[in-house]
């Protein structure tokens, strides 16, 4: 390049058109940035989520959503992926129009004003770039597989988030903090008023370990065995218990340790005490095998009101539990770190959860975190009779916290051990009672004697964000 005696470039209409040339090509790149979305608001909460829905793997990933379907040899196929110009801020799986099948809820940023079409009143479409919110339903006869069902128009202003609120209804939450709830009505989404706080009390007994010694001067009733906590139970919310022992009809089959046969008449006492919630994965429930777990599971599901987890019956793979309460999803899982050496049968393989089956666990906490308000993992496991936490149950504690759970609750040593509350590096935290003990037994060491009773609530925002709050362990004495 040649300078000009003053040192300057000198204009030419060669460089004149080499400037031009440039800062079309800037004015490109910038242009194209805007469209991508680059310089969207910086206080866009973008999430990443990763849980199957219908046949397929939702993949949300830097502001991109795909669904990935597996084939016949394990491998992945993409079936649909959003646009390459849409920022997904959000994805969520729930029956909205209650229509008995999982809708997927998109909030999106897209240019123009409208959706897939257009009013017939308009004609074009404008490049603004704007918030809208896209329902689609899994349709196995397209090629896509999603089947829009309903394509909003830009909302016209800042939402920060989106979540399920009670009866399938679409909390939406603007810039202003205000939480409003839409529901589905005839053909599309209509504003049903503001969203409120509400909550949820939760209570969780440890060890119900019914040794033979405990069945005295009963003829027809049990009540007896939970006297001493059924004001509390029942001033609950809701009130679970780990049923360490299954039940059994026939007086001949009744047995004590090493393997348990439980009169079946101990669960209508359990009832009768006001538990809603029994978890069943722990090492005594295939200690009568397919009979003890057919007779346990068979009571519980006569029962009006009655949840049990852990298990999943002959024919079942039900191993997510949600449970609605005061406006609040809860999802309920439950894993045992074995059962004596007793295998599950050939043909149930997943009869018992196990946290062995640690690809199948984390699948089903994903699915569940999809779904649910609050997420709580009940974990038989530990060393029995030491109140210290084991290297095992710090490990699957690190794992259950990656995954965003929000309450774990241990049992198996027949002992208190430590309470924390664990916070992840995304700032996700998780409450740990890591063992509540017996809350009734025939165990006769001094350590087994005492339990506890884990209480605590669940709140959930105007806004949909969930806490857990005012998390306390009463301890209590069981005694004979």
């Amino acid at each position: 390049m040649t300078l000009s005696k003053n040192g300057l470039i000198p204009i030419t209409g060669k460089n004149i058109l080499a400037g031009l040339g440039t800062a079309a090509i800037f004015a490109a790149a910038l242009f194209m940035c805007w469209w991508k979305g680059i310089f969207l608001p910086d206080w866009v909460d973008w999430r990443s989520r990763n849980y199957l829905y219908e046949e397929a793997e939702v993949q949300l990933d830097n502001q991109h959503l795909k669904l990935m379907e597996e084939q016949q040899d394990g491998t992945l196929r993409k079936v649909y992926e959003t646009p390459w110009d849409w920022n997904v801020q959000e994805a969520l799986p729930f029956d909205i129009n209650h229509d008995g099948t999982e809708e997927l809820i998109l909030l999106v940023w897209k240019h123009g004003s409208y959706g897939e079409h257009l009013p017939i009143w308009e004609q074009y479409n404008d490049i603004r770039l704007e918030q809208h919110i896209f329902i689609y339903q899994w349709d196995e006869t397209r090629i896509t597989k999603l089947r829009p069902v309903w394509m909003s128009s830009a909302l016209g202003y800042e939402v920060t988030s989106i979540t399920r609120g009670e009866n399938n209804r679409l909390i939406v939450t603007d810039g202003n903090d205000e939480s409003k709830v839409w529901q589905w009505e005839d053909f599309g989404l209509v504003l049903a008023g503001a969203a409120k706080e509400t909550q949820v009390s939760f209570l969780a007994a440890g060890d119900n370990l019914i040794h033979t010694s405990l069945l005295w001067d009963a003829m027809d009733s049990y009540d007896y065995l939970y006297d001493h906590i059924r004001e509390e139970v029942q001033r609950a919310d809701l009130a679970s218990l780990n049923q360490e022992t299954v039940f059994v009809k026939d007086q001949g089959l009744i047995s004590d340790y090493p393997r348990f046969g439980t009169p079946i008449e101990v669960g209508n006492a359990i009832v009768k005490a006001g538990f809603d919630i029994v978890t069943l994965a722990n090492n005594h429930i295939l200690d009568k095998e397919l009979y003890g777990v057919d007779t346990t599971t068979s009571f519980y599901d006569e029962q009006e009101g009655m949840t049990y987890v852990g298990v999943n019956p002959p024919k079942s793979e039900e191993a997510v539990k949600f449970i609605d309460k005061n406006g609040i999803r809860i999802a309920l899982l439950n894993y045992t770190y074995g059962t004596n050496g007793i295998p599950s049968p050939a043909e149930y393989p997943h009869i018992v959860e196990r946290f062995r089956d640690e690809e199948r666990m984390l699948q089903q906490i994903d699915y569940a975190r999809a779904r649910a308000d609050a997420v709580i993992v009940y974990a038989h496991w530990g060393t029995e009779y030491s109140t210290d936490v084991d290297e095992e149950q710090q490990r699957i504690t690190n794992l259950l916290l990656e995954h965003d759970v929000d309450v774990v609750i241990g049992t198996h040593p027949h002992v208190l051990q430590p309470v924390e509350t664990l916070t992840g590096t995304d700032g996700h935290q998780m409450l740990v009672y890591y063992s509540l003990g017996n809350l009734i037994s025939g165990q006769d060491r001094p350590e087994c004697q005492t339990g506890g009773l884990a209480k605590f609530n669940i709140v959930k925002t105007p806004a949909g964000s969930v806490t857990i709050e005012d998390a306390e362990l009463k301890e209590i004495l069981s005694y004979r």
